[in-house]
Parts: structure tokens; sequence; C-alpha cells
């Protein structure tokens, strides 16, 4: 299921680890509870550490 999670402004500003996020960006959220942690990573980050994985285990060139 897909639905939109406002992200306060303060965690898109550009200081900080999310820095890049824009308003309406879709984004991969991971929560790992044991250690009181979310990941927010925009889909094109995403795509791309997909991209060099597959690259590695596959071999060949990046896509």
């Amino acid at each position: 299921m897909s639905r939109p999670v406002p992200l306060p402004v303060i965690a898109r500003h550009r200081e900080l680890p999310m820095r890049g996020i824009r308003t309406a960006d879709s984004v991969l959220l991971v929560a790992d509870p044991r250690q009181d942690m979310l990941l927010v990573d925009p889909l094109p980050a995403v795509d791309e550490a997909l991209a060099q994985q597959h690259t590695t285990v596959w071999g060949g060139e990046p896509a």
C-alpha cells in the first residue's frame, strides 16, 4: 500500500542527511524499531544502488 507520509521541512533541510528530498518525491521508508531508526531513501538513490549491486553480482557494464 502506498500513501503520502509527510516529512517535516526540517528533515529536508539541505544541511541534514536527507537533503535533496523534495515535496512529492517518492521515497523508500525502512524502519528498525530495535535501533529506533527510520531510513528514508529517494527512489532514484535506490535504483542506483540496485543497479550497482546487479552489476557487481552479474558483471558487465552498469545500466
